[in-house]
């Protein structure tokens, strides 16, 4: 732990995030020491249903699918991922869904 925890002074600190070398931030100092295997995976696309800015889903010909709304991991094309874009578009489709039921 002494040798990990070299890596933490001050001069080192500065070369990492002068480097963006990524690791721990803080040192690790008091037992009892846990570990965990973590493998990342891919959670997001930026492909998925066509949408309208009502989130209404477009067909292949460019045509409003009547009744068809899609927000969240199903919508695709947008830069925003996780719950950002499920709340914007999920709040826009509900009221889009909700005005066409209406009337």
């Amino acid at each position: 732990m002494a040798k990990k925890n070299d890596t933490f002074s001050p001069r080192s600190m500065r070369e990492k995030i002068r480097n963006s070398e990524p690791g721990p931030m803080y040192k690790i100092q008091k037992p009892p020491f846990y570990a965990a295997w973590s493998t990342p995976i891919l959670h997001d696309t930026l492909s998925g249903l066509k949408i309208n800015t009502k989130c209404q889903v477009i067909d292949r010909n460019n045509q409003v699918i009547p009744g068809l709304y899609a927000c969240g991991e199903s919508a695709g094309g947008f830069a925003l991922h996780g719950l950002p874009r499920v709340t914007v578009f999920g709040r826009a489709a509900g009221r889009e869904a909700a005005s066409a039921n209406a009337s």
